[in-house]
């Protein structure tokens, strides 16, 4: 459980189809791409969040976002889900947020909740078919082209870029309690705080991870779990 931002700016060419969404890591496929070993859970079982998806067949598509979770009780076209008017997506950066707890999943814009998936409020109850996310998941962030929701990729495409600013992983986050952790576990490429509140993934902040020392007794636990090769 925690909050995820990622603050992105979207491709404006049409058949494009951004994603930025999470799986379990216990999917019968190489889990979270760096596990040796498969899982043993097919989708959707495995649960799926999709923290931003923005569709490619037409112009007013492109201003549009869109949060979705995906579970056997409700996937594919069935699957619930709400989306928001971005019309800036393609033009400025913004911060796509989930805040994910025991209970329920809020999806968020620059801070604005939009949509919160509790399966309680939508089925009357909570069990494995409609809330499987109790269980690590991993993130993916890429562009999909063409598709169902992607539409026609026009024939004088040539590339599409969409652009991250970074990468945040908050864990516990509550915002009704005063022990949260305030700054991110992991982030990328570059964080605001010094290295003894939080690690830089992907940046050349530290030149080595030995290097940073973690003086919050909160994060002591996690010093070791990470493991950065050749910066």
């Amino acid at each position: 459980y925690g909050r995820v931002d990622v603050r992105a700016k979207l491709p404006s060419e049409l058949g494009t189809w951004p994603a930025i969404w999470m799986l379990g890591k216990n999917i019968s496929e190489a889990g979270a791409f760096f596990e040796e070993e498969f899982g043993t859970t097919p989708w959707p079982a495995t649960g799926e969040i999709d923290i931003m998806e923005q569709f490619g067949r037409n112009s007013t598509e492109k201003t549009e976002v869109h949060g979705t979770t995906h579970t056997p009780a409700g996937f594919g076209g069935g699957a619930n889900g709400g989306k928001t008017t971005l019309a800036t997506s393609t033009t400025d950066f913004h911060i796509y947020s989930i805040i994910w707890d025991e209970e329920e999943i809020q999806f968020l814009v620059d801070d604005v909740e939009y949509y919160t998936y509790n399966p309680v409020t939508i089925y009357g109850t909570r069990n494995t078919a409609n809330w499987p996310f109790d269980k690590p998941q991993f993130l993916i962030l890429n562009i999909a082209m063409g598709g169902v929701l992607g539409g026609d990729v026009p024939g004088d495409f040539v590339d599409a870029t969409m652009e991250i600013d970074y990468v945040r992983v908050f864990q516990n986050y509550d915002e009704d309690t005063s022990d949260n952790l305030s700054v991110p576990l992991v982030a990328a490429p570059s964080p605001l705080k010094d290295a003894g509140d939080v690690i830089s993934v992907f940046s050349d902040s530290y030149s080595n991870i030995s290097d940073v020392s973690f003086d919050n007794s909160e994060r002591t636990a996690y010093s070791d779990l990470i493991e950065i090769e050749n910066n």
